[in-house]
């Protein structure tokens, strides 16, 4: 298993609705923003760091957005989802990170009438350096069948996507590998794993988000150091 030393990461959670919540553009919003205010105060929220998006050009765009700035990490909530994106991971903000994620989607179930998650979606992206292969001959190794992970598609092209289907909690996920552009002789990676919202316990959604995410690492023979 070769090791990365990650010098950069980042994290974006989803849950996405069964159907739009179209009570937000009512009474159900001014419930919001009391119960985020309210959940989110302990990381730092304060009223200055609220806001509601305004002149959308449609109802997609609609968002009501929490930002909690000494953590690097922005709740938002659509009409179709709730969002937590922490743009700078490190050990030292890990598990506040992961009780965000768990209080806004949970906070967000709870006061929203006649809400259901369908689906989460949890993306990472990182950058580091190798520990014992260069990123160029570790990807011209995978480009050896026989090093294709298990139960992932042909390899297509000259740049590492892996595509996984349906198991167990897992509808769909995708790997991707390329050469760093912010680190010198570093490596990238993106990772997405979406998963089926009626087998999920919110309070244990990151743990499985991890699991799933270094599962689909690992089967490249790959890990990483925090």
């Amino acid at each position: 298993m070769d090791k990365i030393d990650v010098h950069q990461a980042e994290v974006v959670y989803q849950a996405h609705f069964g159907l739009p919540v179209f009570t937000l553009l009512g009474q159900a919003a001014v419930d919001l923003h009391q119960a985020m205010y309210l959940a989110l105060q302990p990381f730092g929220l304060g009223l200055q760091d609220m806001q509601v998006q305004t002149g959308a050009k449609d109802f997609s765009e609609l968002q009501a957005t929490y930002w909690l700035l000494r953590l690097n990490t922005t709740v938002r909530v659509y009409l179709d989802r709730v969002e937590v994106n922490c743009s700078s991971v490190h050990s030292s903000v890990e598990q506040v990170y992961r009780q965000i994620v768990v209080v806004a989607t949970d906070v967000a179930q709870r006061t929203i009438p006649e809400s259901a998650y369908k689906s989460f979606t949890i993306q990472l992206a990182l950058h580091g350096i190798m520990q014992t292969m260069s990123v160029d001959d570790f990807i011209a190794k995978q480009f050896n069948e026989a090093n294709t992970p298990s139960g992932a598609g042909k390899l297509i092209g000259r740049g590492l996507v892996y595509y996984f289907g349906e198991e167990k909690e897992r509808e769909f996920s995708s790997l991707l590998i390329e050469k760093s552009a912010r680190i010198q002789d570093g490596i990238f990676l993106r990772g997405s794993v979406t998963l089926k919202g009626n087998d999920i316990i919110i309070s244990r959604l990151p743990d499985i988000a991890e699991a799933n995410l270094k599962a689909m690492i690992g089967s490249t023979g790959m890990d990483w150091v925090r």
